[in-house]
Formats: structure tokens, C-alpha cells, sequence
């Protein structure tokens, strides 16, 4: 599998989690270990949600969040991206008072192309958009040296291949910061908006350190408050 069908499929696979719960995910992980069809390893939703399970830590009742019902594949998060951008652009930003105060110390992003008015692909690269989710997985700590173990065996009973298998061994591993993720957007706001959606699928705030790793990338993305309200 390519690294583009696989981050496509990890966000349908969201948005299925957040419908039908975490279950649903644990369900396709523990089918795909002990199914004898060979098969049943190259059906690539039931691999990416058997993947996706282990980069949550579904067994410890983590899922997807709400942010997944609204982005369910990568066209949809370009769409809601530009959207997002283009309102940002036009000073179109809603919430109350203070909110809108905020938002006039941040000036708005130079606007896109009028080309880009129909928008079906990201602005980040798969590569790109994978790291990000990794690295928001790893936002409420559960991945210690016992997790990575089941991660790194778990990842030899799919057929992802060895570029993906190593980069993502290689992205949960090492230390990352909210400053190293934002860097991946280079200076481009519509991106930015792109890290922080994609992030907030697989972040809630549910837990102290999920709610200040949002807080924090939201800041170093250069976000205002206005915009990322209510996503």
C-alpha cells in the first residue's frame, strides 16, 4: 500500500470510528490477526483501521474524535481546509467579540490562487500528513517502550511494505514537538489549517495533554481562535 491510500484510508476509517465507536476498530485489528485468509491482509480498509487502532491505542478506549465525522477522506480534508482559509481571507470570521479581537491581531493569509477554486488535493504532501497524525496520536503519552513493542510486532502482520512499516516505526519513536509540526507547514497558512484538522482527528480533549497539544499547535501555527472554533 502507498502512502497516499493508506492516510486516505486512516481518515475514512476515522470518520467510521467516530459513527460506530472505537469497537469497530478493535473488531478489524483482532480479525486481521486471526483470520487464516491471507486475503483478508490486503483489504485495506480492515488493514488502515487494524494500523490506525494501534497508532490510537483504541485498547485503552481511545477513538477517533467528531473532527473525523467531518473529515472522512483526503479530498474532503482539502475542501474543508480551503473553505476554512478562504473564510480567514475574507475576514469572515465568526464568534463573539473577544473572539474577533483575537482574530484582528492575526492578519489574514494572502489569498489563494482563483484556480483553487475547486479544491481535491491537500496542500501537504501524504508523507507529510501521515507525520502529523503520528505525532498526534503520541499527544497523551500512551506510547511507551511496551506500546511500541505491540505496534512494531502488530505492523508485521500487515503488508504495508518496508518504506511505510520503517517510516512509521521511525515517526513514533522519535521526540517530536509542536514546533517541528507546524515547521511542516512552511509558512503557508492554508497548510496550517490542514496540520491542525488532521491533527484533531485522531486529538480530542478528553485528557490534560491532548487539550495542550491542541492549544499549543494551534499557537505555533499561528491560528486564531475564531477560526478553529467548533471544528
Amino acid at each position: 500500500m502507498d502512502i497516499a491510500n493508506l492516510v486516505d484510508q486512516f481518515l475514512k476509517t476515522g470518520k467510521d470510528m467516530a459513527q460506530k465507536g472505537q469497537s469497530m476498530a478493535q473488531d478489524q485489528l483482532k480479525g486481521i490477526n486471526n483470520s487464516d485468509d491471507p486475503m483478508a491482509k490486503l483489504k485495506t480498509g480492515a488493514m488502515a483501521a487494524g494500523v490506525l487502532a494501534l497508532l490510537l491505542g483504541t485498547q485503552r478506549g481511545r477513538g477517533a474524535t467528531s473532527t473525523a465525522l467531518k473529515v472522512g477522506s483526503v479530498t474532503a480534508l482539502a475542501g474543508m481546509a480551503y473553505q476554512m482559509y478562504q473564510k480567514w481571507q475574507s475576514g469572515q470570521l465568526g464568534g463573539n467579540t473577544a473572539q474577533a479581537a483575537d482574530a484582528s491581531t492575526t492578519a489574514a493569509p494572502p489569498a489563494l490562487p482563483a484556480a483553487q477554486d475547486t479544491v481535491e488535493a491537500t496542500r501537504l504532501d501524504p508523507e507529510t500528513l501521515l507525520k502529523v497524525m503520528i505525532a498526534a496520536a503520541k499527544a497523551d503519552g500512551h506510547v511507551d517502550q511496551a506500546e511500541l513493542t505491540t505496534i512494531r510486532d502488530q505492523l508485521k502482520n500487515y503488508e504495508l511494505g518496508d518504506q511505510l512499516n520503517n517510516l512509521i516505526l521511525s515517526e513514533m519513536t522519535k521526540p517530536t514537538s509542536v514546533n517541528d509540526i507546524a515547521a511542516l507547514a512552511h509558512d503557508d497558512k492554508a497548510a496550517a489549517i490542514e496540520i491542525y484538522l488532521v491533527s484533531k482527528v485522531v486529538v480530542g480533549e478528553e485528557s490534560e495533554a491532548e487539550k495542550a497539544y491542541l492549544a499549543q499547535l494551534q499557537q505555533a501555527l499561528g491560528l486564531p481562535d475564531a477560526l478553529v472554533q467548533g471544528v
